[in-house]
């Protein structure tokens, strides 16, 4: 429960939160990649502000993977089927 988690410092920040809130950052940042520059994507550097789970940094990595294969798809005129993705 909640008074355990604070005895502890323990806090698990929920997934919807970190899906939410790294979505709409990075879209702001993927607004104009095109697929022409998707390798640009594997440079960039993320920073996890939660400094804990790892939570946000995880999900950052999740759509930014998803965001480069589907740019790369594109470029390259290849595909690979979404559940193989996580592959």
């Amino acid at each position: 429960n909640g008074v355990d988690r604070a005895a502890t410092a323990s806090y698990y920040t929920p997934e919807v939160l970190t899906e939410a809130l790294v979505r709409e950052v990075l879209a702001e940042r993927l607004r104009d990649i095109t697929p022409e520059r998707a390798d640009e994507i594997l440079h960039f550097t993320l920073c996890e502000p939660a400094m804990g789970s790892a939570a946000f940094i995880n999900e950052a990595t999740r759509q930014l993977a998803h965001a480069y294969l589907k740019r790369k798809q594109a470029q390259t005129g290849q595909t690979i089927a979404p559940d193989r993705y996580e592959d």
